[in-house]
């Protein structure tokens, strides 16, 4: 393969094409991030299969999250498609989905004691309602945001939520 450097004018070029792909402003905003990280980490090299590959154990050692190197991956390889240097592509890291989520997120009684009490202390009575409505039933933010009144059966002990 011809030696092959990432310049500005690439990466002008680069974000044209993703307004033409109809792509959304974030995702613009972070492909383009991404790609600049990685010029800046190549410092002048040439864009090659053994760069791109060193770019991605570089990342994995930098400690990010496999997610992360995989939303940086997506944004070098749709570059390199680009480019026209697809033999430069890299594979994602491969991730095991977990089948529960790890106890370690959950609050802690201690947490929701003191995040409901620094609310109230700051006068934010409404915050810790929903603080506390959201622990009690397990209710989601956007169910609980379109709750009603009629949707409460006080009597009964229920709230009905259709999301």
């Amino acid at each position: 393969m011809n030696e092959y450097k990432l310049t500005s004018k690439h990466i002008q070029l680069y974000a044209d094409h993703l307004r033409l792909e109809e792509k959304g402003a974030a995702t613009i905003e972070k492909y383009l991030r991404d790609v600049r990280a990685f010029g800046f980490w190549l410092d002048g090299r040439e864009i090659s299969k053994e760069n791109t590959a060193a770019w991605k154990a570089h990342l994995v050692e930098q400690g990010y999250a496999p997610a992360s190197v995989n939303a940086m991956l997506s944004a070098l390889n749709s570059l390199l498609e680009f480019l026209g240097l697809r033999a430069c592509r890299v594979k994602f890291l491969k991730i095991q989905r977990r089948m529960f989520r790890d106890d370690r997120r959950d609050l802690t009684r201690a947490d929701y004691n003191a995040l409901t009490a620094a609310a109230k202390e700051r006068g934010k009575a409404r915050l810790a309602l929903l603080m506390e409505a959201i622990c009690a039933t397990g209710i989601r933010v956007s169910e609980l945001i379109s709750l009603d009144l009629k949707d409460l059966n006080l009597s009964a002990g229920f709230i009905r939520c259709a999301s």
